[in-house]
């Protein structure tokens, strides 16, 4: 007998992968919450200069949690090959291990590039119904102009590989708004005579910042008069949590914050569900 196409054992790949999130999220919690993370500034009296800063005297999460991510990335990566697999039986043709969901965030420009896309495209798409075909051409990150941040397919695409050679680094990462937290600093406006100059923040505005051991750098001014004594209202309690980066921090792409899995999760749950009206 011919099996019966079925999404069951991808989707329980994705519900595989949202357990290891959970217990990975609270352990990271628990673990960036014993973490002696602080503000703290320098003022240098010559300059009128006070530099804010957050110092960490502890150390980078455990190699384990970037362990756990890959395993998650896995799950979540395997879950569209399965798809691809499904699709193949949908289509009355029989799947081998050359089956592949593709995942490509950029165009060939070159002649000899466009040739190897195509083969490789229809190797891992082979016995796949045209509709099909078409859907999965739909969703590849580089026609998707809808894009913010990053594309969800495209950073699953480029995480899992990187975890297949090696872990995943882990860092801490703050967040420069957090409405249930409250701002990080606060500083009353300058009176009459006072101005505060060469302002420069350090922290970006949208993407999480790494906060490696020793002294990351938020905000800077410098004082004029050098003599007054701004109110600098600080918050302790930082925004943190634990991110995932394939390399140095000082590289693009930045790190993925813990708590992003879950679009890349949902963003396989999307596909799933609308493939599963298909089939």
């Amino acid at each position: 007998m011919v099996p019966a196409a079925s999404l069951a054992g991808a989707q329980e790949k994705v519900a595989r992968a949202l357990q290891q999130f959970e217990s990975l999220k609270r352990e990271a919690e628990d673990w960036v919450t014993s973490q002696p993370y602080k503000l703290a500034y320098d003022f240098n009296p010559q300059t009128g200069r006070y530099t804010f800063a957050i110092v960490n005297p502890g150390c980078l999460p455990p190699l384990r949690f970037g362990v756990i991510i890959g395993e998650i990335l896995h799950d979540l990566r395997s879950a569209l090959d399965h798809l691809v697999w499904q699709l193949i039986i949908a289509s009355g043709g029989k799947p081998t291990f050359a089956n592949h969901f593709p995942i490509y965030s950029w165009l060939p420009r070159k002649r000899d590039q466009w040739i190897t896309r195509r083969e490789r495209w229809n190797t891992m798409l082979t016995d796949v119904d045209p509709v099909y075909r078409a859907v999965i051409k739909a969703l590849q990150p580089y026609r998707r102009a809808h894009r913010l941040l990053y594309c969800p397919l495209d950073r699953l695409a480029s995480l899992s590989d990187s975890d297949k050679h090696r872990v995943l680094t882990g860092t801490v990462a703050g967040f420069v708004a957090d409405p249930n937290l409250g701002s990080l600093l606060s500083i009353d406006p300058p009176p009459q005579g006072v101005r505060f100059l060469d302002l420069a923040f350090s922290v970006p505005a949208v993407t999480p910042w790494p906060l490696l051991p020793g002294r990351t750098p938020l905000l800077s001014f410098r004082v004029e008069p050098a003599s007054f004594k701004p109110n600098v209202r600080v918050n302790q309690r930082l925004p943190l949590t634990v991110a995932f980066g394939e390399g140095p921090f000082d590289q693009r792409p930045p790190p993925l914050p813990l708590d992003d899995i879950l679009n890349l999760s949902d963003e396989v749950t999307m596909i799933l569900s609308y493939f599963e009206r298909l089939i």
